[in-house]
């Protein structure tokens, strides 16, 4: 988080339904740690949203896809007046749509995380302006190495596509798991931008959250798995 955020002791929203296990970390712990204020509501009430948002100042609000689609809505932000500045989007794959509409409603840019139920969050768009790219994931956490190889693990360059592994300082992965190197293969392709950016473009083998809505939950579509 930037700086001057820190130093307000910022108003954090937690929306429900949640979307993963770190997810509700970050959206109820990483606040209040900051020395923050979180509030919980419901996302099916959005009057009690709206009002949170204006009548407390929510600065932060670390969501995903599904919710982010419900408040892109003009008329919300309208009656919120919130000072929003800082919006990080995980667990499924976001539309551009979605990101610009809410974006546009908010006044916030959305930034992208990249984990992993596994490992926690590996990648962050934390830069001053996020990519407009939806799959553009940022830079690795500290702690977080990430290489990207290609079909005979060697690895490749900027802008080439090929399988994401990483190996973290803060956890220790079961060693059955583990490449002979000590790699944690994601399943997720992706490469890496001249900036050190990545960009998750798909996986491997499908994958289907259990645990979403009906109409949002849908193989090949997580960026938090």
């Amino acid at each position: 988080l930037p700086a001057t955020l820190h130093d307000r002791k910022p108003g954090g929203l937690c929306l429900l339904p949640l979307s993963h296990g770190f997810g509700l970390i970050n959206a109820l712990l990483l606040v209040h740690a900051l020395g923050g204020t979180v509030y919980v509501a419901s996302l099916d009430n959005r009057d009690e949203v709206a009002t949170l948002l204006g009548d407390h100042r929510i600065e932060i609000l670390y969501s995903w896809p599904y919710h982010l689609e419900v408040l892109a809505d003009p008329g919300l932000w309208r009656r919120a007046a919130a000072p929003l500045a800082w919006c990080v989007s995980s667990s499924m794959r976001l539309s551009e749509d979605v990101a610009r509409r809410f974006s546009r409603s908010s006044g916030c840019p959305v930034r992208q995380q990249y984990g992993a139920t596994e490992t926690g969050p590996l990648c962050l768009d934390s830069d001053e302006l996020p990519s407009r790219r939806t799959n553009c994931v940022g830079r690795p956490l500290d702690g977080v190495h990430l290489r990207i190889a290609g079909p005979d693990g060697v690895d490749v360059g900027c802008d080439v596509e090929g399988m994401i592994a990483v190996k973290l300082e803060h956890l220790s992965l079961p060693c059955d798991e583990l490449t002979g190197d000590g790699w944690w293969q994601t399943g997720d392709r992706g490469c890496r931008d001249p900036e050190g950016r990545i960009h998750v473009l798909g996986r491997d083998a499908p994958f289907t959250d259990e645990r979403a809505p009906a109409h949002h939950g849908r193989a090949g579509d997580s960026q938090q798995h």
